[in-house]
């Protein structure tokens, strides 16, 4: 659902947050003076936050689904509300102001030594219709614009995406035969990480195997899953990935590709369709999921990095492209409990534990 976090004053700040709570979305209103926070108090605002000092900024909980908007004419809090604002992963960063003052701000943030890659995201002036005095017309302008950037807004021609399960791996520190195989509550582990994406779900889903895994060929031929072979894993999982990605150089409307691991049977569907909502934002082109600070998969990359990704080479997975990339990148939050992969008999074990408990 969208969310959007409003930073300013005057009537502009109360016009926007006015009409965006009035459609229905989530609205969050930061005010510098007491008379804007006793008016939005009286209009029926319910998330109302005062500003003290630009030095102590309060902790914001953007999301991916999240616009920001700065409506100040003030250095001292545009560019650390800007920055604060560029650090998390909203879709929308917008500043009022004319072209003029949208490059003074410019200046003001490099001259703070903020990434100009960063920069590049803010949107100034904001609005669909330019040059707008009106307070309520400005707030028209800047909803519809937003909207127009909303990654979850409907799509008149879905991107169409392809799944590839990396399922090759050897099994050498695993005690008890094929991890892979291993129960996990009445269900194989690689049954539970296929289940991540949606059963009734029309799409191209490739699992990449070694010639001989007989056994996992059979549970994911059963579970609808296309199987691709790969005579190369002794060499590193770099070579699966490359295998999965061969098998898509014929399906030329596939737009982006979501990477899961097989090992992971934790990961529900409802993140992965996440990853696959952010894809939608402007400029961003490759995603993965982050539990705990460290970048994990599933991961999702856009069509224009496939060859990269297939000239990987050895243990290098996407997480080495992910890393080299300058802009363009999005990380989603991955609960700990979630991110968990079966390498040992003792990680099933806990995570028997877990399923139990």
């Amino acid at each position: 659902k969208l969310r959007v976090r409003i930073a300013g004053r005057g009537a502009d700040a109360l016009a926007l947050a006015s009409i965006v709570d009035g459609a229905g979305y989530d609205t969050h209103l930061q005010l510098l003076d007491t008379d804007d926070i006793e008016t939005a108090h009286a209009a029926g605002l319910r998330s109302v936050q005062p500003l003290s000092t630009p030095s102590e900024l309060t902790t914001t909980y953007d999301d991916a689904w999240t616009a920001f908007v700065l409506l100040f004419h003030d250095q001292d809090w545009e560019v650390p509300l800007l920055q604060q604002a560029l650090e998390g992963p909203a879709f929308y960063i917008g500043a009022v102001g004319s072209q003029r003052t949208h490059e003074r701000r410019v200046r003001a943030l490099l001259e703070a030594e903020t990434n100009a890659a960063d920069i590049d995201r803010i949107h100034g002036p904001i609005g669909l219709v330019s040059s707008l005095r009106d307070a309520s017309m400005l707030a028209v302008s800047t909803l519809a614009e937003i909207i127009e950037y909303f990654p979850g807004k409907a799509r008149a021609a879905p991107v169409k995406t392809a799944y590839i399960l990396l399922a090759a791996g050897a099994s050498s520190r695993f005690s008890d035969g094929d991890k892979l195989l291993a129960d996990l509550d009445g269900l194989p582990v690689l049954e539970r990480a296929g289940a991540s994406v949606n059963a009734d779900e029309d799409v191209l889903r490739l699992a990449v195997i070694a010639p001989t895994d007989d056994a996992r060929r059979h549970w994911l031929r059963k579970s609808g899953w296309r199987v691709v072979e790969n005579p190369d894993t002794r060499e590193g999982q770099s070579t699966s990935l490359r295998a999965g990605l061969k098998a898509l150089e014929s399906e030329q409307d596939v737009e982006q590709v979501v990477i899961l691991l097989g090992d992971m049977p934790n990961i529900p569907a409802s993140h992965v369709q996440s990853l696959i909502r952010c894809a939608d934002i402007p400029d961003i082109s490759a995603i993965m999921s982050q539990s705990d600070g460290v970048l994990t998969p599933p991961a999702l990359f856009k069509r224009h990095h496939f060859n990269a990704l297939g000239a990987l080479e050895g243990d290098r997975g996407a997480k080495a492209l992910f890393l080299g990339l300058q802009s363009g990148t999005l990380s989603v939050d991955l609960s700990p409990d979630l991110a968990v992969d079966v390498d040992t008999l003792e990680d099933l074990n806990r995570l028997r534990e877990t399923v139990n408990a």
